[in-house]
């Protein structure tokens, strides 16, 4: 997900980075994997920041 203002500069970007380590305490989602997100889980936009 990009997101541009209207000077064309990026204002968001979203992306699967795995370059380097996630902490567990720095984790958004949580669930068991390997696996889809779960069908009731909240996905990216509508997850708090």
């Amino acid at each position: 997900l990009w997101e541009f203002d209207d000077n064309g500069l990026m204002r968001r970007r979203e992306a699967s980075i795995n370059d380097r380590p996630i902490r567990a305490e720095d984790r958004r989602f949580h669930w068991d994997a390997p696996g889809p997100r779960p069908a009731d889980h909240p996905g990216l936009i509508d997850s708090p920041e």
